[in-house]
């Protein structure tokens, strides 16, 4: 069951049978998507002149590789877009804001015809500001792209290679064009790490050892920045969550010196471990991951879902679990949680899937408002339900074009592939 506002989109990303990762990342006016077997990453304009529950708009191959793909991320400023594989490698595009500057859409969106080279497959390019395009060789007749087109190559591939496949990528948010910080997470020792990828001269690494003594040599599920890009959010396999202190991003910052561990969890800050990485692959607990958001003008906190309640710790508190619970009589959360999303308004508003399908809304209450007697937040309502389970929300706010008021749209990656 869906209500009139949903719109569902066709990511051309097969079922497979041994792989059930569906994920999203949002960069400017584009939603990207990948997943599955076949190593294929697909995107679909975001227009918020036009209702997006009525458009017909589907989703676009814009790449595919001999390798599947785990785990995609964009610099804020788009001129570094990293691709992790299953294989452990990360290959990294790299712009100058010249190549951004007057183009309609992100070189990246450039469509390919044929599987396209790695990095390791290609010579490198030492700033990725020169040749990055070549042209396809593969005529097949049955190949997934309609038209030939120029194959766009990785500018250089990480020189580190974790042992498992690449589980998350994210950019520190407070990178500029003269210092790229890449936070990566993959299933085996050290779990995660953070690399300078401002060149591939430049890729020094940090926390590796720091990361596989705190999470006690366990493989990381998902990372996460808080807003403000000082903090980072690891969770680990068997459900560990650290947090750690990651000031600056920029060039004068000094993360042999700065940089260490916040809090590590004595406990596992969730239940149902991840075991994936070794035996049969579960959608809902590959993509279960530590959520950031703002409850007001400055309180970050970060989510994490529980069984049927909804786990917070704000900002200056951070080592405080305190959980959100459902309603009692009426609607109320009837399966374990998933997938949690912030509202883009910084109202303290989340959504949340639930592995029986269902869509829900909360409400964390903002620190300002707290006291004794006031709850850490409430459940409010169901607002939809699916029969597929999603594992991914992005809750998005788009400037109109036209004038009229601005639109929030929700998208959501589901486990058979659909948005």
């Amino acid at each position: 069951m869906t209500n009139k506002h949903t719109k569902t989109i066709a990511l051309n990303l097969e079922k497979s049978p041994t792989d059930t990762d569906r994920h999203l990342v949002l960069h400017d006016d584009h939603v990207y998507a990948y997943g599955g077997d076949m190593g294929i990453i697909s995107a679909f304009p975001i227009d918020a002149s036009s209702d997006a529950a009525s458009s017909s708009a589907s989703a676009k191959i814009i790449h595919q590789y001999d390798e599947a793909v785990r785990a995609l991320a964009f610099s804020n400023d788009g001129q570094r877009v990293a691709v992790g594989y299953e294989d452990g490698h990360v290959d990294m595009y790299a712009f100058s804001a010249e190549q951004l500057q007057g183009e309609d859409s992100h070189p990246f969106l450039n469509t390919a015809k044929g599987k396209e080279q790695s990095a390791s497959q290609s010579q490198s390019q030492d700033d990725g500001m020169d040749d990055l395009f070549t042209q396809g060789d593969d005529e097949d007749d049955d190949d997934l792209f309609s038209s030939r087109m120029e194959v766009l190559k990785p500018s250089f591939r990480l020189s580190h290679r974790f042992e498992s496949s690449i589980r998350s990528l994210q950019f520190s948010p407070t990178c500029t064009s003269e210092c790229y910080y890449l936070a990566i997470a993959a299933d085996s020792k050290p779990g995660f790490l953070i690399a300078n990828v401002t060149s591939s001269s430049s890729q020094a690494v940090y926390l590796e050892d720091e990361a596989e003594k705190a999470h006690e040599e366990e493989g990381i599920r998902s990372l996460s920045y808080s807003p403000d890009g000082n903090t980072l959010a690891s969770l680990s396999h068997k459900g560990r969550l650290c947090l750690w202190n990651v000031p600056g991003g920029g060039g004068d910052s000094d993360p042999e010196l700065e940089w260490e561990i916040l809090h590590r969890d004595a406990h596992y800050a969730v239940q149902k471990p991840d075991m994936s990485a070794f035996m049969d692959y579960d959608a809902g607990d590959r993509s279960i991951m530590p959520v950031w958001g703002c409850t007001g003008t400055s309180t970050e906190c970060v989510a994490l879902p529980g069984e049927k309640d909804l786990h917070i710790r704000r900002s200056g508190a951070l080592e405080k679990d305190c959980m959100i619970l459902p309603s009692f009589g009426g609607e109320s959360v009837t399966g374990e949680l998933v997938g949690l999303a912030f509202d883009p308004s910084k109202k303290g508003y989340v959504v949340s899937s639930s592995r029986d399908g269902k869509i829900s809304m909360w409400k964390v209450t903002d620190a300002d408002d707290m006291d004794d007697d006031a709850p850490e937040g409430e459940f409010i309502a169901n607002i939809t339900s699916h029969d597929s389970l999603c594992t991914q929300i992005i809750w998005h706010k788009s400037k109109s074009k036209s004038g009229s008021d601005d639109q929030e749209m929700l998208f959501l990656a589901h486990e058979n592939g659909s948005l």
